[in-house]
């Protein structure tokens, strides 16, 4: 490891100051002056020991904690010629006042460092993919210095050089700082803490700097949805496609920029098609025309900027035919009457198909009318659509009688044909329009009256004969009628039923044996319809009138002038309407 990276602690200055202090603590020797001369003042030991001391040695004292050991006197008599002590030529040691007094030089206080970050904190490998390749931070310092930046793994503490250039801070608001970019490329995957440390006496270090996280940018979870699971591979561009949506994150849940392919499987038949390249989530359509009906796969094969390709979890998926599921066939009428009388001359014949999927297919069908198995007529089919055909009844346009069986079938791209059958038939008869009468006896129809003179002297009466004489007097209030008589009768349900037919027609003739001044009558139904005359002596009739909406009743109606007279013997009614002969 280079010196640059060894970090450098600088003693505190209160414990070089003590050390000063207990240097002075340590008194030098003292010096006796006898005369102009210097002497060594004797020490406590010396003083001690007799003046007429002999030549044998003294012990020397141990050494203390506190004492440098002491030489001892040597015993040659030619080094010990004098015991006077001579003047020392070192230099005389300052006394502790001296040293105390004079200035202590204290060094320059360590700067402070701290490191906070400005961007994403989390990058990726490879380093020169362009994808999350640095993470900028900022330092700041309480003085002027430059830096360089460290980055120690937080598991392993070991550290790695991540900006080797010295970075000199510039004044900013609040101290001393720059913004420096670490690249993804200065350390391997993992988590590590930023250290920014001066690169000059005083050694200085951040503490509790950010973290940031280096991804592997290996694919180590794959997310792969399809827009559908459910697919027509005939080639009609129906239902036979999808959006594959991938994506995938490293160990660090980091969107990865993705390469790769989607895999489609149908029976033994695999088919791969290349994703879009994409940061975060690829969405890729795949086409499945023309892979085999059956059940399958899907699913993604996904490489991140490095590592090996992760495969997704595999998708269901089924592949079905494109086909007809079922026809259907209906008639219009369940008898032709060819004759051309306008009643049910032909018969229209309507077909339609389900289809899978739903939908309008092109098929492959007919519509066939047979007899006895021999076609009569045909239709070709392409789509299976409602479609609606139209046939007149006649057989080698002729009217030939019989049940005849209306057959079609249905087959689309794929899959089985499918057929559907009806019968009609066909029959020789005719409308022909028929007349009916009855004579009503008077009595039984005019059933209720009402007189409009002042005193209501008006009346209708009734005699063995089944007649009704009516007889009126005065009219009220400058009114034309004198009495006012009314009936009904019923329309026989035969006419009724052969509405289908056609519209019937009714007439009514009135027998009149006796006549006295002015009378008028009316027959009608449902109170609006009606036709209004005169009314004369004898068989008389108002002309025909149809019976639109196949009403139920006829509504019958005498008027009388004022002073008149009349007797009504009996009513002809008739119908016309149209009957299959």
């Amino acid at each position: 490891m280079s010196s640059r990276r060894r970090f450098r602690t600088l003693a505190p200055a209160s414990l070089l100051v003590a050390g000063a202090l207990v240097l002075g603590a340590i008194a030098p020797p003292a010096l006796a002056v006898e005369g102009d001369e210097p002497t060594l003042a004797p020490t406590d030991s010396q003083e001690s020991v007799p003046s007429d001391s002999t030549n044998e040695p003294t012990p020397e004292p141990t050494p203390t904690e506190s004492q440098e050991p002491t030489q001892t006197e040597s015993q040659d008599p030619a080094l010990n010629e004098s015991t006077e002590p001579t003047p020392s030529t070192e230099p005389t040691p300052e006394s502790p006042e001296t040293l105390a007094e004079e200035p202590i030089e204290v060094p320059a206080p360590a700067p402070v460092l701290s490191v906070t970050t400005v961007g994403s904190t989390v990058l990726t490998l490879p380093f020169d993919d362009g994808y999350k390749d640095f993470s900028v931070v900022h330092i700041l310092s309480d003085v002027a210095t430059s830096v360089v930046i460290d980055v120690v793994d937080t598991t392993t503490s070991e550290a790695f050089p991540a900006v080797t250039d010295e970075l000199a801070l510039v004044e900013e608001a609040e101290g001393y700082g720059a913004e420096v970019a670490i690249p993804a490329s200065a350390m391997p995957a993992g988590t590590y803490e930023v250290v920014a440390r001066t690169v000059s006496e005083p050694s200085a270090a951040s503490t509790d700097g950010p973290t940031i996280t280096v991804g592997s940018g290996v694919a180590k979870t794959v997310s792969f949805s399809p827009s559908t699971k459910s697919f027509y591979p005939y080639k009609d561009g129906r239902y036979d496609s999808f959006v594959g949506s991938v994506s995938a994150k490293d160990e660090t849940g980091t969107a990865l920029p993705i390469s790769g392919s989607l895999v489609a499987i149908s029976g033994t038949t695999k088919r791969i098609v290349a994703m879009a390249k994409a940061t975060g989530t690829s969405k890729t359509t795949f086409s499945v025309a023309g892979l085999p009906v059956g059940s399958g796969t899907l699913y993604a094969s996904v490489k991140g900027p490095a590592g090996a390709a992760k495969v997704s979890a595999s998708v269901k998926a089924t592949f079905a035919a494109t086909q007809i599921t079922s026809v259907a066939v209906a008639k219009s009428v369940s008898t032709v009457y060819p004759s051309k009388d306008g009643y049910n001359d032909s018969v229209s014949i309507t077909t339609n198909a389900k289809a899978s999927p739903t939908g309008t297919l092109a098929v492959t069908g007919t519509v066939k009318v047979t007899l006895n198995g021999k076609t009569i007529t045909s239709w070709k089919l392409t789509k299976s659509s409602t479609t609606k055909f139209t046939w007149n009844g006649l057989n080698n346009k002729k009217l030939v009688p019989g049940k005849y069986t209306i057959t079609v079938s249905e087959k689309g791209p794929q899959g089985a044909t499918k057929t559907a059958s009806t019968t009609v038939n066909v029959s020789a008869k005719k409308l022909v329009t028929t007349t009916t009468s009855t004579w009503v006896t008077a009595k039984r129809i005019i059933t209720d009256y009402e007189p409009y003179d002042m005193n209501e002297w008006g009346e209708c009466t009734y005699d063995r004969a089944e007649s009704v004489w009516c007889s009126g007097w005065g009219t009220y209030s400058g009114g034309s009628l004198s009495l006012f008589a009314i009936g009904d009768v019923s329309i026989p349900s035969a006419v009724r039923s052969a509405s289908k037919y056609g519209v019937a027609s009714t007439r009514i003739s009135a027998d009149v044996s006796y006549l006295s001044g002015s009378a008028s009558w009316l027959y009608g139904y449902n109170g609006d319809t009606s036709v209004v005359g005169s009314m004369g002596k004898g068989v008389r009739n108002l002309g025909w009138l149809k019976l639109n909406g196949n009403p139920a009743q006829l509504d019958i109606a005498l008027g009388l002038g004022a002073y008149a007279d009349v007797v009504v013997d009996r009513f002809k009614v008739e119908y016309q309407y149209k009957v299959l002969k």
